[in-house]
């Protein structure tokens, strides 16, 4: 690794040693390119080194769309197309990886993936670049983007206060989206967004949204969107990298996801992430969970690849707002101090209709149509913590950075959280997204090499 007191070159600058960076790096590095990766964390990794390691993707294009109607059809086609051919690359790394695992049950699609070691990814990545002349520098803040005759030819950047200026043919812009600053999440998803917890890397902030949007990208995708989970509330000890598993809450399209008069907020059963998303909009960002033993047995069990525990036991243990009862009167009693009213109304009306007594639904309940009757019930308060924000940057199919018109950004390359309007409500893989717009983007670095 070099040291940064004076100028550097290569072929590919990568801003960013996330899943997407790192991917990108190690994809062009194979192909004989020389690539320079910075980083604004100590550690590379980001949000993917706190992932539960599922690569995983949609099976089917037209089903996903289906559920996600705002989704950019083009970018979720490719996504879907490119995404095979993305995990062989990995695994031709010698990337250790569970047998495929189908997450249907988990996102109410068609849908499958790996469990995959991203520690050893990432260690394997870097090494990769390292012994082809690249270099990896942490610790470093990338100041601006350096253009010349419209195009982008590298970047201006501080390590331990020295600067220094990076030249590339191609730079990628790979620093995992915005869910770090309280003021891009109030602008880009919501007011109330600010002052949501995050469930990710505390070091995206949005340095590509700012870079890229100075070089004249356009930002792209809807408003509110992000891809987050339920967690409890409220958490007096704050939302630290080892409670995500443990205080994630995926079975919440078995229960009901109550306001604080007691309706339901939507069909519970199409999503976490959406019920995750529904809840940010609900006054102060809360709502209640409420579900029998049955409902808290999915929560107990799922995929080998998740975190087994009793997550009602973990949220009580953490200092949330945690009820458990005999009946649903008796867990309705509890809650009414924590201001949520007609419980027990929503239980018995859901109860009714699922037994097929009630002609009509309102919100409906297209999945999971058991009643809740197997006591204990509980109840608990639960808050959105956002992962993988939707909206960034404006991208074409080579992943290269386009301005409003639609016009390409010669030499700009954007991959991961940073692109934006893939998804709109739902999610098909965070990690996906990284691996194939990396490999999309190293490709098309390759192809920007080979011409100048």
């Amino acid at each position: 690794m070099p040291t940064p007191a004076r100028d550097l070159g290569c072929d590919l600058l990568v801003i960013g040693a996330g899943m997407a960076g790192l991917s990108a790096a190690c994809r062009a590095a194979g192909q004989g390119l020389v690539v320079g990766v910075v980083e604004r964390a100590p550690t590379v990794g980001g949000s993917a080194l706190m992932s539960a390691g599922m690569l995983w993707c949609a099976s089917d294009v037209e089903e996903f769309l289906a559920l996600d109607p705002g989704a950019d059809p083009g970018m979720i086609r490719l996504l879907v197309e490119k995404f095979p051919g993305a995990s062989e690359w990995v695994a031709s790394l010698g990337v250790p990886a569970s047998p495929e695992v189908s997450m249907d049950a988990i996102h109410g699609f068609s849908s499958a993936g790996w469990q995959i070691d991203v520690p050893a990814f990432l260690r394997r990545a870097e090494r990769v670049v390292e012994d082809a002349g690249g270099w990896v520098v942490r610790d470093a803040w990338t100041k601006s983007l350096l253009t010349q005759d419209g195009r982008v030819v590298g970047a201006r950047v501080n390590q331990d206060g020295q600067a220094f200026t990076v030249g590339a043919t191609a730079t990628l812009l790979a620093t995992g989206g915005f869910g770090g600053n309280p003021g891009l999440r109030g602008e880009l998803i919501g007011p109330q967004a600010k002052d949501l917890l995050v469930r990710a890397n505390p070091f995206s902030i949005g340095d590509g949204l700012r870079l890229g949007t100075a070089a004249g990208a356009a930002v792209t995708g809807h408003t509110p969107g992000f891809y987050g989970h339920l967690i409890p509330a409220p958490l007096p000890g704050g939302l630290a990298p080892a409670d995500f598993e443990r205080l994630t809450h995926r079975y919440s399209p078995h229960a009901l996801l109550l306001d604080r008069d007691g309706h339901r907020l939507l069909d519970e059963s199409v999503g976490y992430e959406i019920n995750a998303s529904t809840v940010a909009q609900q006054q102060g960002a809360r709502a209640l969970l409420v579900g029998d033993e049955e409902v808290r047995q999915h929560a107990r069990s799922g995929p080998r690849i998740f975190e087994h525990s009793d997550r009602i036991q973990e949220a009580a243990h953490a200092g949330a707002n945690v009820a458990e009862a005999a009946t649903p009167g008796e867990l309705a009693a509890i809650v009414a101090r924590w201001g949520y009213h007609g419980l027990d109304a929503a239980v018995d009306g859901f109860n009714h209709a699922v037994r097929g007594r009630s002609t009509s639904m309102s919100p409906p309940r297209l999945h999971n149509r058991r009643p809740l009757d197997r006591p204990p019930f509980f109840a608990l308060e639960v808050q959105p913590g956002i992962t993988f924000t939707f909206r960034g940057l404006h991208i074409d199919h080579r992943a290269r950075a386009r301005r409003a018109d639609g016009r390409v950004i010669p030499g700009l390359l954007c991959a991961g959280a940073d692109a934006g309007g893939i998804y709109a409500r739902s999610y098909a893989g965070g990690l996906s997204v990284a691996l194939v717009l990396g490999v999309l983007a190293a490709d098309t670095a390759a192809g920007m090499a080979t011409t100048t």
